[in-house]
């Protein structure tokens, strides 16, 4: 009887380790407070205890699912273009499915009187970005890059762009181009950039090793670099009141102080009622000798797709193709202070090498949304 008992037992453990555990589920929907509409298109983040954090974006009636291991806890968090960024919500453990309670996003806008008081202010490092200054502007565009950047690397949608890469070379006489086209999809942000900390030692340009080819390698903010820390110590923020009129309010960002590396100056161009950025473009400062100041740069514009995603519709990034060269021509000749004041010339016995840079063309890389497929799987 033991025995039997036993075997019946271990059937039983067998049986129950076999059988599947029951899926649990958190879902939601997330609405606008004014309008109480659904929002489609906001990002939605599910963080677990652990650290890992799974995105999706709401469907056309503001509802997101996320299927998950049960009786654990987690967090959601929403982040939607053109809305105030939303608390972390806790789940509670369930061995079921959990429904969270709708998500209320309260839309978000600055009025012409707040903008009269930020017109000429001018703030330089973290600690001077207020909301008297430029905080709510700076959160919206943070939130929309947040967004679009999620937009781009999700598997609910798939995006195909038209790429063209254009070089043109300039002789002494005449000039060439050459342009290559080809259509590509699409999964990160076009501005190619490195960490802040990175830019921080090096600046937004370096010199390509041979390996590389040698030239020149020059780099755009991002997401990550726009809003870091070191960023916004290193650069100032002012309202352009020129450009701000009607609907658009243009943010300029510049260094604050002369570097010694290449850095950038550009504009975050956001729509006054809604928050939203509609362009953003930039501009590499403090450029070797030789090369002006614009001849490196990109412009990026966004656009709002009928699915309610956010995304870079077009962008052109260009850069100069530069050519170092020593002109040694005869040994020349240095004038020196000498007896009485008056300057004696000196010729050195060998020729002094003069490295110079030439601009001997440009390259110009820009990208045309064409066709946004979603994935009705996923």
């Amino acid at each position: 009887m033991q025995n039997r008992a036993a075997v019946a037992a271990t059937l039983l453990l067998c049986l129950l380790a076999a059988m599947p555990l029951r899926a649990q589920a958190v879902r939601g929907r997330v609405v606008d407070g004014i309008q109480h509409t659904p929002i489609a298109g906001a990002l939605v983040e599910l963080h677990d205890a652990d650290g890992v954090v799974l995105q999706m974006f709401t469907s056309a009636s503001g509802g997101f699912v996320f299927a998950v291991t049960p009786s654990r806890r987690y967090q959601v968090r929403v982040a939607a273009i053109g809305y105030a960024r939303h608390t972390m919500i806790d789940v509670p453990a369930a061995t079921e499915t959990v429904s969270v309670s709708d998500i209320v996003l309260t839309p978000i806008a600055v009025s012409l009187p707040e903008l009269h008081a930020m017109a000429g202010k001018r703030a330089c490092g973290k600690s001077e970005i207020t909301p008297e200054t430029f905080g709510g502007l700076l959160d919206g565009a943070q939130t929309a890059l947040q967004v679009m950047h999620a937009t781009l690397q999700s598997s609910q949608v798939a995006f195909e762009v038209q790429l063209i890469h254009t070089i043109t070379t300039r002789r002494a006489r005449d000039s060439s181009m050459s342009a290559d086209t080809n259509s590509a999809s699409v999964h990160q942000w076009p501005v190619r950039s490195l960490s802040a900390d990175s830019l921080q030692l090096v600046g937004f340009a370096r010199n390509g090793t041979p390996a590389e080819g040698g030239g020149e390698f020059f780099y755009g903010p991002d997401l990550e670099v726009l809003f870091s820390d070191w960023f916004l110590e290193s650069h100032c923020f002012t309202l352009d009141k020129k450009l701000t009129r009607g609907d658009t309010v243009v943010i300029r960002f510049d260094p604050a102080g002369k570097s010694k590396h290449v850095d950038v100056s550009g504009q975050l161009v956001l729509d006054r009622s809604t928050l939203t950025l509609q362009r953003l473009t930039y501009a590499h400062r403090y450029l070797p000798e030789g090369i002006p100041e614009g001849a490196a740069g990109g412009a990026m514009r966004f656009a709002q797709l009928s699915a309610g995603f956010w995304v870079p519709a077009d962008w052109s990034i260009w850069a100069p193709i530069i050519r170092a060269t020593r002109v040694i021509s005869r040994p020349m000749p240095i004038y020196m202070q000498g007896r009485g004041g008056r300057p004696v010339m000196v010729t050195p016995s060998s020729p002094l090498p003069m490295p110079l840079i030439q601009i001997v063309g440009r390259d110009e890389r820009s990208g045309r949304l064409t066709r946004v497929v979603p994935n009705p799987g996923s």
